[in-house]
């Protein structure tokens, strides 16, 4: 069985995730090589944030602080000052999500400014990782999806439900402002126009 070099690329609007590794070439069992076998790198872009690579252990510490910070936000917990992981930890910071990723040099540590819009675009993208490479052999680590379950999607958007709903009612008034027909306009300062019918 030969071992193939694989990349993965993971994308929910502004978040991309990119893996890569090795997979079994299984074309003689008739069976796709769409799953990576072994991770070798990863890669985390975010707008207007460092670009993050790492280690395996980063990315695992990355997805479980982010699946247990998730789950408390989802939960309503008004406790959501720190969600610590070892080299990767959460909080939250006027009203910003902030993630640390922990360097062995104190000074060299990364910080990312996620607003909610940011963050739900990262929980959505490692949702797609979990449930597209669920057949992992080496990453068996992964939690299940979070906010693939209705309940959990209405849980997890409550606290960002009146910014939400108040952008849904202005445009929903500006569509209907412009779909309306226009309100005819009518020259009333014109004096009326008197035919006149000449007999010979």
């Amino acid at each position: 069985m030969e071992i193939v070099n694989i990349s993965s690329n993971y994308q929910n609007f502004s978040v991309q995730l990119v893996l890569q590794g090795l997979a079994y070439d299984k074309r003689e069992s008739n069976t796709t090589t769409d799953n990576i076998d072994i991770l070798t790198k990863w890669s985390l872009t975010i707008p207007n944030q460092p670009r993050l690579e790492g280690s395996v252990n980063q990315l695992v510490d990355l997805i479980e602080s982010v699946s247990d910070y998730t789950s408390r936000v989802m939960n309503l917990t008004s406790d959501l000052s720190e969600t610590n992981k070892g080299l990767v930890h959460i909080r939250y910071r006027a009203t910003k999500h902030e993630i640390v990723l922990h360097s062995s040099c104190t000074q060299e540590n990364i910080y990312l400014q996620l607003d909610d819009s940011e963050f739900i675009d990262l929980v959505l993208c490692i949702d797609n990782l979990v449930l597209k490479q669920k057949h992992f052999s080496k990453l068996g680590f992964l939690p299940s999806p979070l906010v693939k379950k209705e309940n959990f999607v209405i849980r997890f958007l409550y606290p960002f439900a009146a910014p939400i709903f108040s952008t849904i009612i202005v445009t929903m008034g500006m569509w209907f402002s412009l779909a309306l027909p226009l309100t005819k306009v009518y020259n009333t300062n014109c004096r009326p126009t008197i035919s006149k019918i000449v007999v010979p």
